[in-house]
């Protein structure tokens, strides 16, 4: 998995979440899981090579079919949002056939961009199966707890579900679980970042030493994050590739010139001033950019963030 995911012997937590786990979960999520359990548990480095190919390609597909229900899916999304039966606080989506394995990945794509708890359904016969995801804030499964006689049956967690409802009842349930989520709290609009530790540019290369002993990180230890304040920002252009949605910054700070990428923030181009906070995330990631061990995670002009916590 290792080979085939071009990693070598360092292994990151990341690289484990975004790089080898993604080629074990593809072939459960596209049919049957036994290639995955059979790469685990053979003692033959060859057959163990071939299935690692084959479950490289299941995770290739695994995405091209996730993008491709994930176009559908927003589809949907901007009709049910321009009707007048609109759910306030939810979005509930269902299609014919829709892949089952791929339902909960989309559903959390759909939750981040319209900041609603989702569910998405792939409609069989006479029965719906679902796939739920919850946002910040918000426990999805206590607002499925009072739609649970609606429900053929249920379970999961505050963040994420599973649940089968008779295609004849998505109506109802759809419009039990908005009035559930009414019940508690919106959503934030906008993502909260917890700073740190504030640094200068120069302190960053150290802190990435540092920082690499509080490893593994991930659910219940994120990532620290480090703000550099009043730095001088020379220019940010959009990338050239990838559909312009990146932006380039060239900034200049203490003294020196750094560039680096601001991954899917073509779209805060407008709000770039000649002088920013960046906010940066711990990332000990190989692709990085011209600053090791860190990726640009926000920025706003000086004053308009808190201090440090």
């Amino acid at each position: 998995l290792k080979n085939v995911s071009g990693l070598d012997s360092t292994i990151s937590a990341r690289d484990v979440g975004f790089k080898i786990a993604p080629k074990i979960n593809a072939a459960g999520r596209l049919g049957s899981a036994y290639p995955a359990l059979e790469l685990l548990t053979t003692d033959d480095p060859e057959r163990a090579g071939t299935l690692a190919d084959k479950l490289e390609e299941l995770n290739k597909t695994r995405y091209l079919g996730q993008m491709k229900l994930l176009e559908t899916a927003n589809a949907a999304l901007d009709v049910l949002e321009g009707g007048p039966d609109a759910p306030e606080r939810t979005v509930v989506l269902a299609g014919e056939g829709w892949p089952r394995g791929l339902l909960g990945l989309v559903a959390s794509r759909v939750a981040e961009h319209s900041r609603k708890p989702t569910i998405l359904f792939s409609l069989e016969g006479d029965f719906a199966t679902g796939s739920g995801r919850s946002v910040a804030g918000f426990n999805l499964f206590r607002a499925l707890e009072e739609t649970r006689g609606l429900c053929v049956s249920m379970g999961g967690h505050s963040e994420a579900a599973g649940l089968k409802v008779r295609r004849d009842m998505l109506p109802p349930f759809a419009k039990a679980f908005d009035e559930a989520a009414a019940k508690q709290p919106r959503a934030q609009t906008e993502d909260k970042i917890t700073i740190d530790v504030e640094v200068d540019f120069g302190d960053l290369p150290l802190l990435f030493e540092s920082f690499q002993d509080l490893e593994p990180f991930g659910q219940g230890n994120p990532a620290p994050v480090a703000v550099v304040r009043n730095v001088r920002v020379v220019d940010a252009v959009p990338t050239r590739t990838n559909g312009d949605k990146h932006l380039i910054f060239r900034l200049f700070e203490g003294g020196r010139s750094l560039s680096m990428v601001g991954f899917d923030m073509v779209k805060k181009l407008y709000d770039v001033g000649p002088v920013m906070d960046f906010a940066f995330v711990f990332d000990n990631n190989r692709f990085n950019q011209r600053l090791p061990g860190w990726r640009l995670l926000d920025f706003k002009s000086p004053g308009e963030s808190a201090g440090p916590g």
